[in-house]
């Protein structure tokens, strides 16, 4: 027996997330970003005006999907439409939803049904899924006659594995890459090099103030994102170190020249999976590229640790990133809409029309 169960409070989410930590555990994809720690955190430090619409499937009164959603209004250029949207922003790796490894290929078409046809929505918005899982939505929409659906690209991430030797690694790197990095190296040897390594467990943990020391001085700080300047981001490290430290999953990594800290990453494990959720650098310091070396020697000792096997640099493909890396994953965004007139006419103006019309100017420039 399938059953469908609506959690709309940060108190239900609290009582829910035993079983969703089991589940996420156990899932098919148990990306940080869809653990209930990492929801409920979110929704502590930016969710303040959103209200949470977080759906759980179960199966024989056994949990076997969470779909962790907010509603809001989605606006378009000539109109809006009632949304759910996907816990995601610029902090989460990815989005989408926990799935239990166990379900059949028919049991979940049926528990993604029970979630679409459910819920009263004129658009449902998910955001960062990988591109299968993407493809995988878009079909179970259509099958079911009663939706529409589109996908789009969002970002694509780079992946380093932390299998073999180190120097084995390095060595597949690009010649012209090794040889920059030793130049960095070089460079920032001149000076007295540490690195120092914490586990906060708590607000009060002083390699957080050394973390926000660096981040006010960095090139954030002009965008007003630096970790002194926005309380929310501010806020939502603090929840993550509260509810991850206590299991010993938050690691901070601190680079220090000469005795002055300069450059940060803070890392949260998710079974072998490493995610270095936030980094940023002094910029008194670029001319030491202290961010690139850190993470040059951050790599190296990950190397070394065998609780790590895949470091996802949890950003878009940036050369010094795609440099390190052994293969990227595709992102994308994807829209469900239901059959209503509004969202219909919204899906074929957006998934539609606009791609026409902007392949036929294109065309029109290429023949100019």
């Amino acid at each position: 027996m399938w059953t469908l169960k609506k959690y709309t409070c940060l108190q239900d989410l609290e009582r829910l997330a035993p079983q969703w930590q089991e589940l996420h555990e156990s899932s098919q994809r148990p990306d940080i970003s869809l653990n209930p720690d990492w929801i409920i955190s979110w929704y502590k430090a930016f969710g303040s005006n959103l209200e949470p619409h977080v759906l759980g499937i179960y199966k024989n009164e056994k949990l076997v999907l969470v779909a962790p959603l907010h509603a809001s209004v989605q606006t378009f250029r000539l109109t809006s439409l009632e949304a759910l949207h996907s816990i995601a922003n610029g902090y989460s790796p990815s989005g989408g939803v926990v799935l239990s490894a166990e379900l059949s290929r028919s049991d979940v078409q049926t528990a993604t049904q029970l979630l679409l046809a459910d819920s009263d929505f004129e658009l449902c918005r998910i955001y960062k899924l990988p591109e299968k899982e993407a493809a995988s939505v878009c079909a179970l929409a259509t099958q079911s006659g009663l939706l529409h659906s589109g996908m789009e690209a969002t970002m694509s991430t780079p992946m380093i594995e932390l299998v073999g030797d180190w120097q084995d690694y390095l060595s597949t790197r690009s010649r012209s890459h090794r040889k920059s990095m030793r130049r960095k190296s070089k460079r920032i040897g001149e000076h007295k090099v540490e690195v120092e390594i914490g586990t906060p467990q708590s607000r009060d943990d002083p390699f957080l103030d050394e973390m926000f020391k660096i981040s006010a001085k960095s090139w954030k700080h002009s965008e007003g994102t630096d970790l002194q300047s926005d309380g929310m981001a501010r806020n939502f490290v603090y929840g993550l170190v509260e509810r991850f430290g206590q299991f010993g999953k938050v690691k901070v990594w601190l680079l220090k020249v000469d005795g002055v800290a300069i450059a940060y990453e803070l890392h949260i494990q998710s079974g072998s999976s490493l995610y270095p959720i936030r980094a940023d650098y002094d910029l008194d310091f670029a001319h030491l590229s202290p961010g690139q070396v850190l993470l040059q020697m951050v790599l190296e000792a990950l190397f070394k640790d065998p609780s790590a096997r895949i470091y996802d640099c949890c950003a878009d493909d940036y050369e010094y990133l795609k440099s390190w890396a052994h293969y990227s994953i595709e992102f994308y965004t994807v829209d469900v809409f239901s059959t209503k007139l509004k969202p219909s006419l919204v899906y074929l103006a957006k998934y539609h029309v606009l791609p026409t019309y902007r392949r036929f100017r294109q065309h029109l420039q290429d023949a100019a």
